[in-house]
C-alpha cells in the first residue's frame, strides 16, 4: 500500500486499508491489480481520474501532425457523395479538427 506522499506503507489487509484511506477522507485504488500482492494507492480518485484523462489527451498532439491524412479522407468523402450531395462548407480546420459541411442536393 502506498500512502498520498508516495510513502510505502507495507502490505496491510483490504479492511485496514480502506479505514486509513477513509481517515484521510480519500480514496483507496488499485493501482498494479497484476503484481503480488497488488498495489494500491491512497488518493482522491476523481483527480485520479482526472490525470489520467489528461494524459490521454496529451498524446493528441501527433494527430495534429496528420492533418493532410484527414483532409484527404475528407476529400475522398466529398468525391464519393458528389452525385448526392453538395458541399456547403469546404473543409476547414476547426480548432482540433477538420469541419465539412455538406447538404443533399435538390433534384
Amino acid at each position: 500500500m502506498i500512502d498520498t506522499d508516495g510513502t510505502q506503507l507495507g502490505i496491510k489487509p483490504i479492511a485496514e486499508a480502506i479505514t486509513i484511506a477513509k481517515s484521510k477522507n480519500l480514496d483507496l485504488v488499485e493501482i498494479a491489480a497484476q503484481a503480488t500482492p497488488p498495489v494500491c494507492k491512497i488518493l482522491e480518485y476523481s483527480k485520479f481520474l482526472y490525470d489520467q484523462e489528461k494524459k490521454e489527451l496529451g498524446r493528441g498532439g501527433r494527430q495534429m501532425q496528420h492533418r493532410d491524412l484527414g483532409m484527404k479522407l475528407l476529400m475522398s468523402v466529398q468525391e464519393k457523395l458528389g452525385a448526392i450531395a453538395v458541399v456547403e462548407q469546404a473543409p476547414a480546420p476547426d480548432r482540433n479538427r477538420l469541419v465539412m459541411t455538406l447538404a443533399p442536393k435538390h433534384a
